[in-house]
């Protein structure tokens, strides 16, 4: 039913950032949509910038993470999380 209604409102989802526990990532990558777009690389400031002016919600999927800096750069560019 998510997919349908990603298709619906024209929306993409991506998962973006370098992988750095192979097993949790595929876990995670088993659970999306089959039109996700995976970018697992670190991103330069340029395209970051580029992928959060297009980016309406962000989701934070991580076990663990001491910062939690996606949330702070998506709330610098206006995406909720």
């Amino acid at each position: 039913k998510i997919e349908k209604t990603l298709l619906d409102l024209d929306l993409v989802p991506m998962m973006v950032g370098s992988v750095c526990d192979d097993v949790y990532a595929k876990q995670v990558y088993s659970t999306l949509p089959s039109q996700t777009v995976i970018v697992n690389k670190f991103l330069s400031s340029e395209e970051l910038i580029s992928i959060l002016d297009q980016t309406v919600l962000m989701i934070h999927p991580p076990l663990y993470d001491a910062f939690g800096m996606t949330i702070s750069e998506a709330a610098a560019s206006g995406v909720p999380s």
